[in-house]
Order: structure tokens, then sequence, then C-alpha cells
């Protein structure tokens, strides 16, 4: 611990986590892989820590990475954040977490906690919003002639990636 006068140096990453237990050695702390994660860190860099007092949350907005989230249904989505919600201590505007599902991984950015920017999530009743996410790239009209049975050879989607193409049927009548 050092002296709450002392400043976070320029340029330095905040993070916040919770005390599970007290069984680590003297002048050791063990943290989740997320702070390392977040602060940019390895295993044994050094760090410095502070102990602060969270406000009680009332609010967050949730936005998923992947609009994925979105094709499982209502209830399931409901049950799912509210069990992965308990296992988190804190919550802080701009953080990321995690819910796995069926053997696929949910990543969901925090886009907004009340009272305050990080917020204690322990023990409260917590309202939650989920928004969609937005697309990285407005949508560009294409329009492009394609015969019935066709191959792109030159196409490539990757993982949760779409194409969108509008189909127009000519009447052969005509």
């Amino acid at each position: 611990m050092v002296d709450e006068d002392e400043k976070r140096p320029p340029g330095g990453k905040e993070t916040f986590c919770g005390v599970l237990d007290f069984e680590a050695p003297k002048d050791t702390a063990y943290v989740p892989r997320r702070a390392l994660e977040e602060l940019g860190i390895n295993e044994g860099d050094l760090v410095i820590m502070n102990t602060v007092n969270l406000t009680p949350g009332t609010f967050i907005q949730l936005q998923p990475c992947s609009a994925s989230w979105f094709k499982i249904s209502e209830l399931e989505r409901n049950s799912l954040l509210e069990f992965e919600l308990r296992k988190v201590q804190h919550l802080s505007t701009g953080a990321t977490f995690r819910v796995s599902y069926c053997g696929k991984e949910y990543v969901f950015q925090v886009l907004e906690t009340q009272p305050e920017n990080v917020i204690s999530i322990i023990d409260v009743d917590i309202q939650y919003e989920v928004v969609m996410p937005e697309l990285e790239e407005e949508m560009q009209e294409v329009t492009e002639i394609i015969e019935i049975g066709e191959t792109q050879p030159d196409l490539e989607l990757k993982k949760d990636e779409y194409l969108h193409r509008e189909l127009t049927i000519d009447d052969p009548k005509t």
C-alpha cells in the first residue's frame, strides 16, 4: 500500500479489483488476469495499489461487441447477464467483461455506470440496459449483377462478418 497522497504516474493506467482473500505473501498481491490485461502489465511487474471505497451502483449500460448476442433468447440473455454480474464486484465506465455461453465468449463494453464512473455492484439491485453494437463502418450501397450459380473466388469473409446483398428477380415475361 502507498500513501493516499501519492499520485498516479503520468500516463499510468488504473483499474479496480476486490479482495478475495488475504493469503498472499508480504508485498504481493494476486490480481485477476483481466486486471493485468487492462493495465498492460505482466506477472511480477511493480504496481502502485490503493484501497478505495466504491459507491453502490444503481444503473449500468452495456454493449456487446457482437450483435450475435441478440440471437440468444431474451430470457436466456437476461439470466446469463444476471448470473455473470453476481460474480463481479465492481464495474467502471469503459471497462469490459466476458460472458461464456454454449462454447462462445461474448465481450461486453461498459458504456455507462451510475451514480459514479466506478461503482460497487455487491449486494445491490442494479438496473441495466443492453444496447446494440454500432456498425464499424457505414454500409455502402453497391449494385452488381451476379449470375445464378456464379462463384466469387476472391471473396473472403472473416468470422462474424456478413455480406449483405439485395436480390432483384427480373420478370422473365418482360
